[in-house]
């Protein structure tokens, strides 16, 4: 599906707000922002990240987070999530290059979603 674009930021967060989570004929809705900003403020490059978090609503971060190593340079945060939703309800991803390569933090809902990410994707063809 095509990402919808709002003229005013505020209309955008209103939607996240009221229809993230929402009930469609027996399906859960999911919308979210369909990129990051890009910040320059580390000696880390770091690329796109996501949140579904919005100055309305309460924050969707997590304590519940796993460290991915060994990317492709190519990855993105959009790869990166779908690739870690197979284990759970990923609410944060990020994606960036370090000495180590290229690396990225995933957040996910819950403790039982972390732990199984970790579980079923640890050594994991990406």
């Amino acid at each position: 599906m095509l990402p919808y674009q709002f003229e005013d930021p505020h209309d955008a967060e209103d939607a996240i707000h009221g229809r993230d989570g929402y009930d469609f004929h027996g399906h859960r809705l999911r919308v979210e922002l369909a990129h990051g900003g890009r910040r320059h403020s580390s000696p880390v490059d770091s690329y796109d990240s996501y949140s579904s978090s919005s100055s309305r609503g309460p924050s969707r971060r997590s304590d519940y987070r796993v460290l991915v190593t060994g990317l492709p340079s190519s990855t993105s945060w959009q790869d990166l999530k779908d690739h870690m939703r197979r284990a759970g309800d990923v609410c944060f991803s990020q994606v960036f290059r370090d000495r180590g390569g290229m690396r990225g933090i995933v957040e996910y809902t819950s403790y039982d979603d972390m732990k199984y990410a970790i579980r079923k994707l640890d050594d994991s063809e990406f």
